[in-house]
């Protein structure tokens, strides 16, 4: 995700005025818009790591410190913004930077310190099924509803392994 979103990113740097007459031929918006694209579609590929990130942490359940890095983005993205045109009179340049640092804050924050390519790193919580060997295993006490579908797979010494499809009458 990280490589496309760069791939994309630099391709509309180098050539931002292809993309943004597709919008407008106004030379004030083409202004605008190749000052911001210059600036911010090279961190593009930050953006996407930040994105990557984000569904990993929601993959292994921690979905409140991805949601946190996406928060520290839009405040930085916005305050920084809204800084640079009121406060310091920077104009689309600062915006943009604004908008860059935001896009760099989200990408390089590792939301929730998740450790790439690091196995087994969630918290042991009841319920949850966590690397063990070559299986994953949960542990602990399940309420479930009735109609609740379920598989079990068996393994016992020395025999061949069994799966069992169930459900809770």
């Amino acid at each position: 995700m990280a490589l496309t979103c760069g791939a994309i990113g630099m391709l509309v740097a180098v050539f931002p005025a292809a993309w943004v007459n597709l919008f407008s031929k106004d030379p004030e918006v083409l202004r605008a818009g190749v000052v911001y694209l210059r600036t911010v579609a090279p961190i593009y590929a930050l953006s996407g790591l930040g994105m990557a990130l984000y569904f990993a942490m929601q993959g292994v359940g921690e979905v409140l410190p991805a949601v946190g890095a996406n928060a520290l983005r839009l405040l930085v993205s916005a305050g920084g913004g809204l800084a640079a045109v009121w406060f310091f009179d920077a104009g689309i340049l600062g915006f943009s930077l604004a908008i860059a640092a935001g896009f760099s804050a989200y990408g390089l924050g590792r939301p929730g310190g998740l450790s790439v390519g690091a196995a087994g790193t969630c918290p042991d919580v009841p319920g949850r099924a966590m690397p063990a060997g070559d299986k994953l295993e949960a542990k602990g006490t399940f309420k479930v509803a009735k109609g609740t579908k379920g598989i079990a797979s068996v393994t016992l010494a020395g025999k061949s392994g069994a799966t069992a499809r169930f459900e809770i009458k």
